[in-house]
């Protein structure tokens, strides 16, 4: 963002998972606190009501992605057990949790084996828009084998303007996706790239490109 700034996320591994963040002041990387939602124990009803709660059984809390839209102000994106978090991040005044409610995937549950979970991986910003990729992980029966179950991966886009909410977009990307990281220039054209899972469950690298149409949805295509 600027020569004697920048913001940096990830997980320290000390017997146990945990989140961190630093700040580059120009001549050291300095604690930049850790985000509401990336804290062990934290919860959220979805609307920015963040509290101590009982810490999650699983125990994971992922930040895998910052982008700054200019110095001392940036957004984090990641997961928990139990879903997305996106976290704003202004320097001077810290951390905020940033609500997930819209972002949350609308699922046919009678068809699940389990609660869907939707997980964020990579984001990028201008000053004007930004947009954040992941995936939906629905756990379904498997048709070759009643037995046992299988994760089904579909892939997410979501993207906010400065005036509004995070919201989905559509595309025509497959299912068995992985959207893991995007990157944007100034005007708004991006590359996404993440991982295609194939029928014999062996992954494959992809590669999208996403252009601006008008006042619709970015334009997706496979590269």
């Amino acid at each position: 963002v600027a020569s004697n700034w920048c913001l940096a996320v990830g997980t320290l591994d000390t017997g146990t998972t945990e989140s961190v963040a630093k700040m580059w002041n120009g001549t050291s990387w300095v604690s930049a606190g850790v985000p509401p939602s990336m804290r062990p124990g934290l919860t959220s009803d979805g609307f920015e009501d963040w509290s101590v709660q009982t810490p999650d059984p699983s125990g994971w809390f992922r930040p895998t992605g910052v982008a700054c839209e200019i110095a001392n102000f940036c957004i984090a994106v990641g997961s928990q057990a139990t879903g997305p978090i996106i976290d704003t991040f202004v320097g001077g005044t810290g951390w905020a949790a940033y609500s997930t409610a819209s972002v949350v995937g609308s699922f046919d549950r009678t068809t699940m084996r389990g609660p869907p979970r939707t997980q964020l991986s990579g984001i990028s910003c201008s000053m004007t828009i930004c947009y954040a990729t992941g995936w939906d992980d629905v756990v379904v029966p498997n048709p070759t084998n009643p037995n046992f179950d299988i994760d089904e991966y579909r892939p997410v886009i979501i993207t906010r303007d400065l005036t509004s909410t995070w919201r989905r977009i559509s595309s025509d990307i497959p299912t068995s996706t992985l959207l893991q990281g995007i990157a944007c220039d100034a005007i708004g054209r991006c590359l996404v790239t993440g991982q295609h899972q194939l029928p014999d469950k062996h992954w494959t690298p992809v590669a999208y490109t996403m252009t601006p149409n008008g006042g619709s949805d970015p334009a997706v295509e496979p590269l």
